[in-house]
């Protein structure tokens, strides 16, 4: 990919993290902050543009993983922090679906999630299925019941008749060497070392399974056909978006839209210069004021306080107005201790700090969008103040965004747009 991009006079700025865009009076894109982290110092790059595509993965470590001592041992990218849909939040644009997490299932306490390929039976502790559907290991279906019952993991290990493991001790010789294949193929090339380190024989030994980290795959950016985000010169494809669905497939396809666009955007406008604009003198101060402090927290402790508001206050098994109205409280007093107290020793440790920061911003318009919507609905989404679900949205999405005023405006649109 780098060499293609440089073959057509691409410039690839490494280890340059981008965090802030910069708007005209109109709202328009015509610019980005980022900072280059190579160096034990920091240095501050500014972009004059004409587009920007975001293209910035989805939002991890907002809660605690499998293991909340370790930030990092998460199953995705720990590096995907929601920087690109903080920074279109905080410059207007609309986000869309973030009141409705997503979470994968797999081999509990094993950071890297995966469970499509296993050709097993989800069982009890004695072998007995959990679910109706299957009872031998199916090679072409798997075992449905964790994508049907989807707090399943969750429900046993409450009522007492859990764990729940995967169980392939029935499964033939060949699907087992078709399902070992398979978890290479997808990238759980560490499930199969693990297996193989400590000699764990899956036609003898159960694996219990369980749910990790909730994260925002496809949450983010509300999008058009041609990838056009809801302000002037914004782009976005990849799970940083959160209306459309299909991983890399997706990826690849919008991002080629996008590519397509932004280029017949840019040649419609002229270039706007952004030496005066107000955003740089905003940003230095911030990252000024951060490295500037001879004493103070660190971005780790901000960062696991903000796990544990978003578990207890917005998290999956119990939301209420009350309850989510006191988290986004907490949120909002953690932005303003983080920023007042918060102390980086060096680029490294300010690339962490402002991830941090980004992930405060993506949590607060969590909190809001999941208050405001007042149902119950799917694994993610209940409440004991709403319990039913509201056919009324069954057809639409809801959105965030701030006003020129800086004020947050929720809205539900049709799926489909007009």
């Amino acid at each position: 990919l780098t060499k293609k991009a440089k073959e057509v006079g691409a410039k690839i700025m490494n280890k340059t993290i981008m965090h802030q865009l910069l708007t005209n009076k109109d709202g328009a894109v015509i610019g980005a902050i980022g900072i280059n982290v190579a160096n034990e110092v920091p240095e501050l790059v500014i972009f004059q543009t004409k587009a920007v595509i975001i293209t910035t993965g989805n939002a991890l470590r907002l809660y605690p993983g499998v293991n909340p001592a370790f930030p990092f041992n998460v199953a995705n990218c720990p590096a995907d922090t929601g920087g690109g849909q903080a920074m279109a939040l905080r410059a207007g644009a609309k986000l869309v679906n973030l009141d409705l997490p997503y979470v994968h299932s797999g081999p509990k306490y094993f950071a890297r999630a995966g469970k499509a390929t296993w050709i097993g039976v989800l069982t009890d502790f004695n072998g007995k299925p959990v679910g109706p559907f299957v009872t031998k290991p199916d090679k072409e279906l798997g075992d449905v019941t964790a994508d049907i019952w989807q707090n399943v993991f969750e429900e046993k290990m409450e009522d007492g008749s859990g764990p729940v493991y995967m169980n392939c001790s029935e499964t033939a010789p060949d699907d087992m060497q078709y399902m070992m294949d398979a978890f290479l193929s997808e990238g759980d090339s560490s499930l199969v070392d693990y297996m193989e380190q400590y000699d764990i024989d899956l036609r003898k030994e159960m694996v219990e399974f369980g749910t990790f980290e909730y994260n925002f795959t496809a949450r983010g950016l509300d999008i058009g056909i041609d990838g056009s985000a809801s302000i002037p010169g914004l782009y976005a494809a990849g799970n940083a978006t959160g209306n459309v669905r299909g991983d890399i497939t997706s990826a690849a396809v919008f991002g080629q839209i996008c590519g397509e666009s932004a280029g017949a955007y840019a040649k419609t406008i002229e270039g706007e210069s952004v030496e005066s604009n107000p955003g740089i003198a905003e940003e230095i101060e911030l990252c000024n004021s951060l490295l500037g402090r001879e004493e103070g927290a660190t971005w780790k402790e901000a960062n696991s306080m903000l796990q544990r508001i978003m578990s207890e206050y917005v998290g999956m098994k119990v939301r209420s107005e009350s309850i989510m109205k006191a988290g986004l409280k907490y949120i909002r007093d953690l932005r303003k201790y983080t920023l007042a107290q918060m102390k980086v020793d060096n680029a490294h440790e300010l690339l962490r700090g402002l991830e941090v920061l980004d992930l405060i911003d993506v949590g607060e318009a969590i909190a809001l969008m999941s208050e405001n919507r007042k149902e119950s609905r799917g694994r993610c989404h209940r409440r004991t103040d709403y319990t039913f679900t509201n056919p009324l949205l069954g057809n639409k999405f809801q959105t965030i965004h701030k006003d020129k005023d800086g004020q947050f405006v929720l809205e539900f649109r049709d799926k489909i747009r007009k």
